[in-house]
């Protein structure tokens, strides 16, 4: 299963997934203004995505293995449904 990040927003984002086991990277990846980047992550406890975005709180995400995202200005939604925006778990300054 994969996560994939699309970037919608004016800005380079910065953005990192955790893992379970030692299976992927947990680095942040840069994201250039609409590109995507794509996470393998297969458990069905779902991932913390983190995301560095100038400007904004740096925000934390819950997100499931197969979910595709968009990051627009200070926000993240479901690609398949924009109306679903995910809300932060946290949110702090850098």
């Amino acid at each position: 299963m994969t996560i994939t990040v699309s970037n919608a927003s004016t800005v380079e984002i910065r953005v990192a997934i955790n893992q379970w086991g030692s299976d992927g990277s947990t680095d942040f990846y840069t994201i250039g203004i609409s590109d995507n980047e794509s996470w393998n992550r297969s458990d069905p406890k779902g991932f913390l995505m983190v995301v560095r975005q100038s400007g904004h709180a740096n925000t934390t995400y819950f997100v499931k293995a197969d979910d595709q995202i968009t990051i627009r200005e200070g926000t993240a939604e479901l690609t398949t449904d924009p109306a679903k925006k995910l809300k932060p778990v946290v949110e702090f300054q850098s």
